[in-house]
């Protein structure tokens, strides 16, 4: 942008720059220049004034100086018969120098004016011409000489502009070149394990009543190393590479394998979630995941392999899960109990952090139903991996309806 603004104003710069130096100005020559044409437009008066003066002191008959030397003789011859006058011949001899200085002056200065009416032309041209100047780029000849010298900077600027643009360009191209170049590297290396996420995913799926499933893990084929031009893969180049990715899901067999994100449910998006998120524990960044639904249409030996799975991955995150089911709720490191109670005709909902043996209840409740018995106490303390109680437990009072541990 900033070359392109300075060769907008290039043309113009240039001949201004020009136009000042083509000039050829010197520091204070407008008024040398002022004092010679006053001395050639006045030449004429200029010489007899002081050709008259110096034929007045020098050079006439009874000229001034003549006229002196006269009289300092005279003086002289007069002090020797009386000494008071000797001092008025010294002034006299003083004087008679100082008109012979001056004559000598006289004659150098009435030889030296001009009388050249072609000089006084080539002034007055002169004259105008730094006058112009000084209108368009003074007021005084020094400021016009210190804008010639900003405008030749400007020249200078471009080119050096133009200099580092060509450096950056150079630059910028290096880095794009590496940049790509890592980028392809990583979409290579993303296309490999992509194969393996695969597997795993399927794997894990399997092991989550899923079985079946088939998950993919589909590149757009611009983003292939030898698909888009350098140019191209740029402009799609962004923080996480070249590569567009999209996971496909066939959930049941014999379906066709479609996006992941238009097919699955809340329940199967949960369960691929816990599938893949266990498989990359240890890399992903995020540092709390929602689970709700994860416990939909499993139960048994599947919901305790989800819990299991669930509680693997708190190693490396912070889990939140919503679950009806034991299995899963009894391992969990802290519950919560969401309820809901209707209070002047409105329903209200609250939540409340579960202690030991509130934890204990609330798991025989999901075991044994409303009626919690002490087979389902003994069975939930078992499941909570906590040693049974001293005294005899009383069999507690039923869950409120509609609560769930969380």
């Amino acid at each position: 942008r900033e070359i392109r603004e300075m060769e907008e104003r290039r043309d113009l710069a240039r001949l201004q720059m020009e136009e000042i130096q083509s000039a050829r100005i010197e520091p204070g020559e407008d008024g040398r220049l002022e004092e010679e044409r006053t001395r050639l437009r006045h030449a004429e008066e200029l010489r007899s004034a002081v050709g008259g003066a110096y034929q007045g002191i020098y050079e006439r008959d009874g000229a001034v100086i003549s006229e002196v030397a006269r009289f300092e003789q005279e003086l002289e011859r007069a002090a020797r018969l009386d000494r008071r006058i000797e001092p008025a011949r010294q002034a006299l001899q003083s004087v008679r120098a100082e008109l012979e200085e001056a004559a000598l002056q006289l004659r150098d200065l009435r030889n030296r004016l001009p009388m050249d009416p072609n000089r006084l032309e080539e002034v007055e041209d002169r004259v105008q011409l730094l006058n112009r100047l000084k209108r368009k780029y003074g007021p005084t000849l020094e400021e016009v000489l210190r804008n010639g010298e900003r405008l030749a900077r400007q020249m200078d600027d471009l080119e050096e502009k133009r200099r580092e643009r060509k450096r950056l360009q150079a630059e910028a191209g290096a880095a794009a070149e590496e940049l790509l170049s890592r980028a392809f590297a990583l979409s290579e290396r993303r296309r490999e394990a992509a194969g393996r996420l695969s597997e795993a995913v399927e794997r894990g799926l399997s092991l989550l009543a899923m079985e079946g499933t088939r998950f993919e893990v589909r590149f757009e084929e611009e983003g292939d190393a030898s698909g888009p031009e350098p140019q191209e893969a740029l402009e799609r180049l962004g923080p996480e590479g070249i590569d567009r990715v999209e996971f496909l899901l066939s959930p049941n067999v014999g379906e066709a394998i479609r996006p992941l994100a238009r097919i699955a449910s809340g329940g199967e998006l949960s369960r691929i979630m816990l599938a893949v998120k266990t498989i990359l524990a240890g890399n992903a960044s995020v540092e709390t995941v929602v689970f709700d639904e994860v416990d939909s249409g499993i139960g048994g030996g599947t919901a305790e392999t989800v819990g299991e799975k669930l509680r693997l991955l708190a190693r490396y995150h912070q889990i939140l899960c919503i679950t009806h089911l034991p299995q899963i709720a009894s391992k969990g490191a802290v519950h919560f109990q969401v309820s809901k109670d209707v209070k002047d005709q409105r329903t209200e909902a609250s939540i409340a952090e579960l202690d030991s043996e509130d934890r204990v209840r609330e798991i025989a409740r999901l075991l044994g139903g409303k009626q919690i018995s002490p087979k389902a106490l003994a069975h939930a303390r078992e499941m909570l991996g906590q040693a049974p109680p001293r005294l005899t437990a009383s069999p507690g009072s039923p869950g409120r309806p509609g609560s769930s541990p969380r």
